[in-house]
Order: C-alpha cells, then sequence, then structure tokens
C-alpha cells in the first residue's frame, strides 16, 4: 500500500511545480508585454537626440523569448532573442542551458547570429547578414589563445577580416578592434535597479558609439548585433 506521508509529500511536489509553471508562464507574458509596449512608444525616440553612429538600448534583467527591445539611434532598430528550434529555446529561457542568440533588424538590415557546437565550452556562434553568411563569432580559447587576460575574449571571424573584442576586467567600457582600429565602443551601465531616463525602465544600460570613418566594414547593425550577443553570452552564461 502506499504509504500516505509519500503521497501527501507527492502532492506537495506537485503543487509548488505547478505554481512556479504558472508564475514563469503569467511573468513570461508580461515581459513581453512590456517590452512590446516600449517599442510601440513612439515618444522615447524623441526623449533624446542621437548623432550618426550613436545608440542606446537597455537589456532586461531577464531574457525571454519575444521580447523587442528597442534600441535607439538615428535608424529605426530593434532586437530580440533567436532560436534555432522551439527545443533550443525552452532549454534557454527556463535556465536549464543558455544558448541562446540573436536577432537584429532594422529599416535596412537584418542580422541574425546562431548559436552551434551547443556542448562546447567555447561559445561558438554563426552570423548572417541579410540571410547571408559572413562570418562566425566565437569566444577564445583561455590559455591557448590567451582568452584569459580579458573579461570579453572573442573573436568575429569575417570574410571582411578579422574583429576583436577587448574590455579588460574592471571595466564597464568594451571596444572592437580591426586591424588593431577601434571601430566600436560601448560603455554599460552596472548593476543597479534605478529607471533610464530614456526609457523609464530597469535594466543594464548601454551606450555605443560606431566609429564611422572606418571603411570596407560592416552594417552599424552587425557591430551591434555583435556586442547584444557577447553581452547576452556574458550575463546568461557566465552570470555576468
Amino acid at each position: 500500500m502506499f504509504p500516505i506521508k509519500d503521497l501527501w509529500q507527492c502532492i506537495l511536489l506537485w503543487v509548488v511545480t505547478l505554481i512556479v509553471m504558472i508564475v514563469f508562464v503569467l511573468y513570461r507574458r508580461y515581459t513581453q508585454k512590456q517590452f512590446s509596449k516600449v517599442y510601440n512608444d513612439e515618444k522615447i525616440h524623441n526623449l533624446r537626440t542621437f548623432e550618426d553612429g550613436q545608440y542606446f538600448y537597455q537589456a532586461p534583467y531577464v531574457t525571454m523569448d519575444k521580447q523587442y527591445i528597442p534600441i535607439l539611434g538615428h535608424k529605426t532598430m530593434y532586437y530580440t532573442a533567436n532560436f534555432n528550434n522551439i527545443i533550443q529555446k525552452w532549454i534557454s529561457i527556463t535556465g536549464f542551458f543558455p544558448l541562446f542568440g540573436v536577432f537584429v533588424k532594422s529599416d535596412n538590415y537584418t542580422v541574425k547570429i546562431k548559436r552551434i557546437k551547443f556542448w562546447s565550452l567555447h561559445a561558438h556562434y554563426e552570423v548572417y547578414l541579410d540571410n547571408t553568411y559572413i562570418g562566425s563569432l566565437r569566444m577564445q580559447k583561455l590559455f591557448k589563445e590567451k582568452g584569459m587576460k580579458q573579461q570579453l575574449p572573442f573573436i568575429f571571424d569575417s570574410n571582411k577580416g578579422v574583429y576583436q573584442f577587448n574590455n579588460p576586467y574592471f571595466s564597464m567600457k568594451t571596444v572592437i578592434l580591426k586591424d588593431n582600429v577601434e571601430v566600436f565602443s560601448a560603455e554599460r551601465s552596472f548593476f543597479d535597479m534605478s529607471k533610464s531616463q530614456v526609457t523609464k525602465r530597469r535594466g543594464e544600460r548601454h551606450n555605443i558609439r560606431v566609429q564611422k570613418d572606418n571603411e570596407n566594414t560592416y552594417p552599424d547593425e552587425v557591430l551591434i548585433a555583435l556586442y547584444i550577443q557577447v553581452m547576452l553570452n556574458k550575463r546568461t552564461e557566465n552570470n555576468g
């Protein structure tokens, strides 16, 4: 006969699991609705004047699917998490194993970054510009490639050359170099609960500057997508 004590433990476990699932679904719907509202609110685009190559976005504390997060600047742009399939999506948003990619869309371009080599210790991604493969983004090996010397040891190996990420320890500034020339820089906020004056919402803030005097490089959307992917990797996989 099934022990009454074990029966009650099973019922309690089932109830707790059900409550957790309900809370997760409700929070998922809430955050999707909130970021859709931000993206559709054209007023925030008028609160700040952006120069050519200057951008701002605010990342959510928790990354979910269908969060359309505006990237403010002189272009209309947004990003959202990208997944190769539904299994990858659910094991990512539930926190079981983060395999997030990134999708960036503007009026002119779309950039898709897809996670590959799921079980590798070093993150690998394929990068597509308007559905055309342009290169791979990967994390450097800690010892062989001296990846442990900085926070974000990533390289974008593309058909226009190699782009190197650099972010020293204890620094909130990230730069991207091509042929030792800075083509991109970004400053992120330290973790805090204050609201942004631009979006009136909480979240990690990123101020971006894309250098416009560098020839033979990609559209701003590509560099921004690469940066967002590296930041997302840092937050979800390294708990940074």
